[in-house]
């Protein structure tokens, strides 16, 4: 018959367990990558249920919005090694709802499609370590969101007589209310609380005792734990049916015996000196060390300190135990850079063995150490780790993993210095099949497998034994009768079992996992749990609800019948963009350097004409004074004025004429007078005190003449002119209906601001679309003129720079480590000093500082986006194909990052395999809302599929590529713009030398550019392509829309290609990238791109 849970075989012994804490850490929720940021835990409630050997543990958290803001928050909830979350549950209206499993891809679509339609989806990710992250949107305004999350864990038999379930709680804020259930299902005796666990009291109701904890305004900051006496036995069996099969989970234990090892002469210790490093508990690692050098006594310790590079080796003697010098070295590591295995080669170290401390997160680079046949033991003391990947390690080299979390000292120095027993497999009668774990694996006191059987009654055989040797074996009986237990899910417990086997290698069975994810709904790498809030939603996305709305479900879905959900044919898009880039490229353009005046066509900065295209008919407007004279309509861009140097709209506004009783707030002596749009005419007329107009008279290119009274009287010479920032050496193409304000400065404030080419007085300009955000970062720290390539010039002007830059040379890095502390979880700080010190000479620590960008969230594509732009501009290509491949593992489902993969690989000259993916990324079908944010993408891909055919002619296979895709189309300039953050607008801008602006509404100029589709949600791109240039200087900005989310990754990064030639064997190309400054917007100059003939432009950076 059927039972609960019965302990048939503990009938004598008294065991000791420590179950080690399920939690690595306390659970945490952050809003814009900050702690306490708005929202705090207002009610955590708990409960424990132990059948047997296995606690199941359910976190029920309510957190409350205390500002007036709608805020989305990242909860991170991180748990030990082999435990994974099975139950993921968020309030809808008021109702707690569980969640389904899901591909990872597809869930977080079908997250930000309806996130973005401001509704309530949750959904709950694995990512790197054994951490899970869920983001709860929307938490309204003084509101509270409740989130429930659950787990199963073994409890293994200990050698002492008693299981000790601990709870590791280690909460830093108060919460309103705390409330722990616990109950030991059909346990003989009753449990007993211990430390701060003594408030629990148990109660028995027909061998089930229960305790609860409630607390008022409490700080839960340690664990709470208590002891579950057990009687003696050998193990423990839970069988249960599905089907024609039988799961079944065995817990045994044993008598291990330790047999020694012959202790090292030479060690290599390999350091994790990487900023992850930090987060370990170096106190447990240096503790280890002293006892295992002690008992080693006398030994080389070649010590080799790693992060994204090899930072030092060196060799250091251990005598009598004596192991000082190398002591005081590790004690004063700094810990700085991401992690990269891939560049240690144990070869040339003629060790005996290795010791790696790490917490095995690659977060940069290969994955793989270059491995010889000596064991390598992998010993982790962070919260937050790889696991799979250093049991990998340790699996190959026959070493071990060691978890410093999990074991104290003295277990881990016993596991150094012996062989351990391994588990080697199961002799059985046929029908028993998928025993997991399937591999050789330590074991200790006890050991638990499971596994799928035909015949629920009969005996297995464990086999155990060293160096794959058996030499102990241990009979266990299957009675279906007296085994098969309720409340506890065996298939599960054997899913998780062969889960956490399969992802050691997880590359080579990543489907398989997917499969058993959503079969038994775990949380995997690559499947996800979701909530949604309405069974229309469950429909529209084509995703199994949960069982309370399975009913409602099946009965639409008789009613509506089979519906094939369309796809948008991107294979037969792709040819029809083709097509239209065709005709547009054969097109003749008859280019003219001075065509007819023609307004200027001003983009809307405030987007409210979006979809209205402007359009130029070439008539020449009315003859205007001083501002706009009939003529050319070329502005004859003469210099460019460094924006940030230059005075903002706010600056202006605090500067009016000294002689007429009104005075400037900065210390500037002359006179500026400031003409608001309202007085613009008065300007227009001359009639503004100190300033005469005269129009031009009528003949093309005729400048209309500004004089300032009072400056250079003798010369008459007009003065220097700066409209929206930018120094022009006429005014004629300024349409008058879209000036702003304009403002005249005299004397010194002329000279103090814009140097001596102002000596005859400034007229700043500001028109209706001027307004401008602010790059916190441009590529460049002082003006740059690459041959025919001027990059805007931003000066340091963050604080923590400023600092940096006062520090003599040799102390800079230092300053850096001491600022960081302030700015350790802010990217802005790394992409700057990383970018201050690869320009000021020191590209090594400068890189250093950039892969820091790794490590802050393991799971962020917008921060490997962001390290992957500036690598590409650095010409790192193995650091540029390492983090855009890891975009496409983390976000699978944006053409875009294939794209930038693809790029990445014709960077590093894999041209075959480039052509590849760009194909496959453009034509393949996407989730149809994935593919929405995309439309019209195809035009970017085309000119880069058929540039890397056209420079590569015979030397690629060509038959997977549709010839109606192949044509060569050269262009004299191209532009594309991406950035690293989803539900980002921004616009690119392109201004040829005859003043005509191409964007988004006006997309198409007189002299052949075209601006490729408007992207206003997703990661771009946009492309700007003009088959055959003028000569003259192409002015390229990008409008700033902001982005709608909050992540660590902080504000949009940018990067800018720009390229002349391109596709032809003359093609050059520069890069920039800038971070724009958090809630700016509005316009941001790039650069410019002077074209002249015979390709003697370099283009752009």
């Amino acid at each position: 018959m059927k039972r609960l849970i019965s302990f048939p075989l503990f009938a004598l012994m008294a065991a000791v367990l420590m179950v080690q804490p399920a939690l690595a850490q306390s659970p945490q929720l952050t809003v814009d990558g900050k702690s306490n940021n708005g929202v705090k835990l207002q009610q955590l409630k708990i409960d424990v249920a132990i059948y047997g050997n296995v606690s199941r543990t359910t976190w029920q958290m309510t957190f409350v919005n205390t500002t007036p803001r709608i805020l989305e928050g990242t909860l991170t909830f991180p748990l030990k090694d082999g435990i994974s979350v099975s139950r993921y549950a968020l309030d809808i209206n008021g109702k707690m709802r569980e969640a389904v499993p899901v591909d990872r891809g597809k869930g977080t679509v079908t997250f930000e499609a309806i996130e973005r339609r401001r509704v309530d989806p949750g959904l709950l990710e694995k990512v790197e370590g054994n951490a899970f992250r869920t983001r709860i949107y929307p938490i309204n305004p003084n509101s509270t969101r409740t989130v429930i999350i659950g787990y199963e864990e073994e409890i293994h038999l200990g050698d002492k007589g008693n299981l000790k379930f601990s709870l590791p709680l280690n909460v830093k804020d108060t919460v309103e209310k705390f409330l722990l259930n616990a109950s030991v299902i059909q346990s003989a005796d009753a449990p007993v609380a211990e430390g701060e666990g003594d408030a629990l009291h148990f109660d028995n109701h027909h061998n089930t005792y229960s305790a609860s904890l409630a607390k008022s305004s409490y700080m839960p900051n340690h664990p709470l734990s208590f002891l579950i006496p057990k009687p003696t036995d050998a193990g423990e069996v839970m069988i249960q049916a599905q089907g024609n099969k039988y799961y079944y989970f065995i817990n045994t234990q044993l008598q291990a015996k330790a047999i020694g090892k012959p202790m090292p002469h030479r060690i290599g210790l390999l350091w994790d000196a990487s900023l992850s490093g930090a987060n370990r508990d170096i106190k447990k690692d240096l503790a280890l060390l002293d006892a295992y050098l002690k008992k080693v006594n006398n030994a080389d310790v070649v010590l080799t300190t790693f992060s994204n590079t090899i930072l030092n080796t060196k060799t250091y003697t251990v005598n009598n135990g004596n192991w000082s010098d190398l002591r005081n070295v590790l004690e004063h590591i700094t810990y700085d850079g991401a992690t990269n295995l891939g560049n240690i080669n144990l070869n040339p170290y003629n060790a005996d063995e290795f010791l790696l401390m790490s917490d095995g997160h690659q977060t940069f680079g290969e994955k793989t150490l270059k491995l010889i046949n000596k064991p390598v033991y992998c010993i982790n003391s962070s919260a937050v780790a790889d696991y799979s990947n250093l049991k990998l390690i340790a699996l190959k080299t026959h070493g071990e993993m060691i978890d410093l979390g999990a074991d104290d000292t003295d277990k881990a120095l016993v596991k150094l210095t012996t062989r351990p027993l391994h588990f080697i497999g199961i002799k059985a009668e046929a029908g028993v099949e998928e025993n997991y774990p399937s591999l050789p694996v330590a074991v200790g006191n006890t050991f638990s497998v499971a596994g799928i059987t035909r015949n629920p009654n009969q005996t297995l055989t464990l086999q155990y034994g060293y160096d794959n040797k058996v030499s102990l074996e241990k009979q266990v009986t299957l009675d279906l009768a007296a085994n098969a237990v309720e409340g506890v899910d065996v298939a599960k417990l054997w899913g998780q079992k062969k889960i956490s086997e399969l992802d050691i290698n997880y590359e080579a069975n990543r489907q398989e996992i997917e499969s058993l994810g959503k079969r038994f709904g775990i949380v995997t790498r690559n499947t996800s749990l979701i909530v949604l809030e309405n069974i229309d939603d469950y429909i529209r996305y084509e995703i199994e609800p949960p069982a309370e709305l399975q009913e409602q479900y099946n009965a639409i879905m008789k009613q509506r019948g089979p519906v094939e959900k369309p796809q948008r044919e991107n294979l037969s898009t792709s040819i029809a963009m083709q097509t239209q880039l065709g005709q547009w490229w054969d097109k003749e353009t008859e280019v003219k350097e001075q065509p007819k005046p023609q307004p200027q066509v001003q983009p809307d900065a405030n987007r409210k004409a979006r979809n209205r295209r402007t359009k130029t008919n070439g008539q020449e407007p009315p003859a205007v004074a001083e501002m706009q004279v009939r003529g050319s309509a070329n502005a004859n861009v003469a210099d460019r004025v460094a924006e940030p140097a230059a005075p903002t709209g706010n600056q202006l506004a605090e500067v009016v004429v000294v002689g007429y009783g009104v005075q400037r707030k900065v210390s500037v002596t002359g006179s500026v007078t400031t003409i608001s749009p309202a007085s613009v005419d008065n300007a227009l007329a001359g009639r503004v005190a100190g300033v005469t107009a005269t129009p031009s008279q009528g003949a093309t290119g005729a400048n209309s003449q500004v004089n300032v009274r009072g400056v250079n009287s003798i010369t008459g010479a007009p003065p220097l002119y700066i409209v929206d920032g930018v120094a022009v050496s006429n005014i004629n193409s300024i349409n008058p209906n879209n000036v702003a304000s304009i403002n005249i400065l005299k004397d010194a404030s002329a000279t103090a601001l814009y140097g001596a080419r102002a000596a005859n007085g400034v007229v700043v300009i500001n028109t209706n679309g001027s307004r401008r955000a602010v790059a916190d970062t441009v590529a460049n720290s002082s003006p740059v003129q690459n041959g025919g390539i001027n990059v805007a010039y931003n000066p340091v002007t963050a604080d923590y720079l400023k600092i940096i830059q006062k520090t003599a040379k040799a102390a800079q890095y230092q300053k850096y480590i001491e600022l960081r502390t302030s700015f350790s979880s802010n990217p802005v700080y790394y992409f700057d000093v990383a970018d201050y010190f690869i320009k000021t000479g020191n590209a090594e620590l400068g890189r250093r500082i950039l892969s820091n960008l790794a490590e802050l969230d393991l799971g962020s594509y917008e921060l490997y986006k962001m390290l992957g732009y500036k690598l590409k501009q650095l010409g790192d290509v193995d650091g540029e194909l390492f983090a855009f491949k890891k975009v496409t593992e983390l976000r699978p489902l944006d053409p875009q990052s294939f794209r930038d993969y693809g790029w990445a690989l014709e960077d590093a000259g894999q041209h075959q395999k480039a052509l590849d993916v760009l194909y496959t990324a453009m034509t393949k079908s996407y989730n149809p809302d994935a593919d929405g944010l995309y439309k019209g993408i195809e035009e970017v891909f085309l000119p880069e599929i058929n540039r890397i055919i056209a420079l590569n002619k015979g030397k690629l296979n060509l038959t997977g590529i549709d010839k109606k895709l192949i044509k060569a189309m050269p262009v004299d300039v191209r532009i594309v713009m991406d950035w690293n953050m989803n539900n980002t607008d921004i616009d690119l801008w392109v201004t040829d030398p005859n003043n005509e602006k191409c964007f988004y509404s006006h997309n198409r100029t007189e002299i052949g550019g075209r601006i490729s589709r408007d992207m206003t949600q997703g990661l771009g791109p946009e492309q700007f392509l003009l088959k055959k240039a003028i000569p003259g200087t192409y002015k390229i900005e990008i409008n700033y829309y902001g982005d709608r989310q909050a992540t660590i990754a902080g504000p949009t990064t940018i990067m800018a290609e720009m390229f002349t030639h391109y596709g032809t064997p003359q093609e050059k190309k520069e890069i920039i990238v800038l971070q724009m400054k958090k809630d700016a917007n509005g316009a941001v100059y790039i650069g410019d791109l002077d074209f002249k003939p015979e390709g003697k432009e370099v283009a752009a950076r």
